[in-house]
């Protein structure tokens, strides 16, 4: 595996909106097989939700849990997702942009949201749920407990480990909708953490970050004359 230059891509790559694709050889429990959203990067660290991890309960059930009716009958079954190890009692929703009726076109309509530059937006507050509750809300949405967290330097450092394969979000999700510009990130929850199911997903990795880019490629050919 060829090692990879830290000091000229870690200082500037930004994965926000890139979505982590755990490797074959990252055996950790929480995240072996894991795909995570990134929501944010910076020189700070980074933050993202587990995507393909269904827990045992449901929307419904989660509405339950927290004292409101649930008047969106498409959400019913829908799967809450384990997103992650840190405040795992805490509900994080992705979900498309929802601006708030003011003067300033930007404003999300709930209390307390993260937007992510080019992507979804993930809203913490309780105002998301109780919108839903009315049957109102965002028109699609992903329901996770918990969150994902790396510190200064450490999600750099796991990636030139080999421990992670980045592909921007637009591209994943127009390669496994063929072509639809919707973000159902649960079409995600299928993915297996092989080889064969990277390059059955993503493709090749072509044009991903600089950062994973030949060590990914040697992992591909790698596996393939095995």
């Amino acid at each position: 595996v060829k090692s990879v230059d830290m000091s000229t891509d870690s200082a500037s790559i930004d994965l926000t909106n890139h979505f982590l694709i755990a490797m074959p050889g990252l055996e950790d429990d929480t995240f072996a097989k894991s795909v995570i959203y990134l929501c944010e990067h910076s020189e700070r660290g980074a933050l993202g939700l587990v995507i393909n991890k269904p827990s045992d309960i449901n929307v419904r059930g989660l509405f339950d849990k927290v004292d409101l009716p649930l008047h969106r009958e498409d959400l019913n079954q829908t799967p809450v997702y384990h997103g992650g190890p840190v405040h795992t009692e805490r509900g994080f929703v992705l979900h498309e942009p929802v601006f708030a009726a003011s003067s300033e076109p930007t404003e999300s309509a709930y209390a307390s949201t993260l937007s992510v530059p080019g992507g979804l937006d993930m809203t913490t507050s309780k105002d998301v749920l109780e919108a839903l509750s009315t049957g109102a809300g965002p028109r699609r949405v992903f329901v996770s407990l918990g969150y994902a967290a790396w510190g200064e330097g450490q999600l750099e450092s796991e990636i030139s480990e080999n421990s992670w394969l980045t592909v921007a979000a637009e591209r994943a999700v127009s390669r496994a909708m063929g072509g639809s510009c919707s973000m159902p990130l649960a079409a995600f929850a299928t993915f297996q953490g092989d080889m064969l199911s990277i390059r059955a997903a993503w493709g090749d990795p072509q044009g991903i970050s600089p950062l994973v880019k030949e060590n990914a490629q040697d992992q591909v050919c790698d596996e393939s004359s095995a």
